[in-house]
């Protein structure tokens, strides 16, 4: 004779978790916040790589007007050893300065190319739709986020996509999952080398 036994307990089922409204927003605020720091943070860098790059380009300009000056002295009589040495230091001051100006100006131009995407992104946000992680590369961008409809993730990428900076971008790879939080949806999209169509 087989005797059954009933293990199970409604007790030992996962406790599926909801977000209520008030915790979606509190979580979209310190979305909000955090991308405001960070923006923050790529103004503050764009400042001083400016303010740096400023210096460099003064310095520069010093540099080749001595350049000139010895130049000119230099075609109205013979130079001496001595003059010839100070021509030859000041010509390797002048290769280091650009040297550096160009390493500033390289530098500079992602700065302000991101810090220009940070503000398209707040522009092009969304009430139902919030990013949980992104990344931000050359030609290449990744974003992860939660939706409470599947119909906001299209026009939001639409709309991310009239930004210079996704022009040269094809949005793909897109995918939505159900969770178990209150309905919301999970999607993920890649952005690769390619026109938006």
């Amino acid at each position: 004779m087989k005797t059954q036994v009933n293990l199970f307990d409604p007790s030992l089922l996962p406790v599926a978790e909801q977000w209520s409204l008030p915790q979606l927003s509190l979580l979209l605020g310190s979305c909000g916040v955090v991308l405001l720091l960070l923006f923050g943070s790529i103004s503050y860098q764009q400042q001083q790589i400016n303010s740096r790059l400023q210096q460099a380009q003064q310095q520069l300009t010093q540099q080749l007007q001595q350049q000139e000056q010895f130049q000119q002295l230099l075609q109205q009589r013979t130079a001496s050893t001595e003059l010839l040495q100070t021509q030859a230091a000041l010509q390797a001051r002048i290769q280091r300065t650009e040297r550096i100006n160009l390493l500033l100006q390289q530098q500079q131009q992602p700065q302000v190319h991101f810090s220009e995407v940070m503000v398209h992104l707040q522009t092009a946000d969304a009430p139902e739709l919030w990013l949980s992680e992104f990344q931000l590369k050359q030609q290449r961008s990744n974003f992860t986020g939660y939706a409470l409809r599947s119909a906001e993730v299209p026009g939001w990428l639409s709309r991310l996509a009239l930004h210079p900076y996704f022009k040269g971008q094809r949005f793909q790879r897109l995918t939505l999952e159900h969770t178990d939080d209150a309905g919301l949806l999970l999607f993920q999209v890649e952005g690769k080398p390619g026109s938006t169509p």
